[in-house]
């Protein structure tokens, strides 16, 4: 007998509040949009790299253009073993979507790193959000005083939408997966424990409200893809 199970994603995301990334992990995610020169809240980090940040702007390897995700080992300069550069693309083409599809793109190279944890700069991608009028269509963000807001949280739950989603595996016919799983972790623990950063106490209350959000719906999502996955033989009409 076939018993479905909704996942509980949420399980591996904390919210934090620290003034700045200074937090010991195996990766970080800085969030960056479009730009020539490395931005001037990256000098810091770029002078412990004996500026490999401006290197990397300099060739065009890398200007956080729309999707553009980059790992930068750090050979014990900084408190994380790994950076992770994720780029937002220009502000007036930032979208709900190129949010969700780069986290997904971050959740591909935590994997390809094997990092079990990650740390998140949440406040960072907020201050993107707020240079990017365009995020939201009107009538979604609301009036002007709200739109800020609207934006931010927007930006929240689309992040940890697609990096649920990236976890998503088919896995009820394998050794371990959903099928002879245990009922408390779904079957298979997340790959990669994510802390969301955040600067304030104001940012952090919306930032957990949206990760749940977020969670439901992949939850919901997930059903759905296991029931389109199921063979007609196993799970008939």
């Amino acid at each position: 007998m076939v018993t479905l199970r909704l996942r509980p994603t949420a399980a591996a995301w904390r919210v934090r509040r620290a003034a700045k990334p200074a937090e010991q992990a195996p990766a970080w995610v800085w969030f960056f949009l479009e730009s020539k020169t490395v931005p001037a809240e990256m000098k810091a980090a770029d002078r412990a790299l004996n500026g490999l940040l401006s290197r990397l702007w300099r060739g065009g390897e890398f200007r956080g253009q729309s999707g553009q995700v980059r790992v930068l080992p750090t050979a014990g300069a900084l408190p994380a073993d790994r950076l992770i550069l994720a780029g937002l693309g220009a502000p007036e083409k930032l979208r709900v979507e190129t949010v969700r599809g780069l986290a997904a793109g971050v959740g591909k190279a935590l994997a390809a790193a094997k990092a079990d944890r990650v740390v998140v700069d949440g406040s960072g991608l907020a201050r993107a959000v707020r240079a990017a009028k365009e995020f939201l269509p009107p009538d979604a963000a609301g009036n002007a005083a709200a739109a800020e807001a609207a934006r931010e949280a927007a930006a929240v739950r689309a992040f940890a939408e697609g990096a649920m989603l990236n976890e998503y595996a088919f896995d009820w016919f394998k050794s371990g997966g959903d099928e002879n799983g245990d009922e408390e972790n779904g079957g298979r623990p997340p790959r990669c424990a994510y802390v969301w950063r955040v600067a304030s106490a104001a940012e952090a209350r919306p930032a957990k409200a949206e990760i749940a959000f977020a969670a439901e719906a992949v939850r919901g999502a997930a059903l759905a893809r296991d029931l389109q996955n199921l063979p007609a033989n196993y799970l008939p009409p």
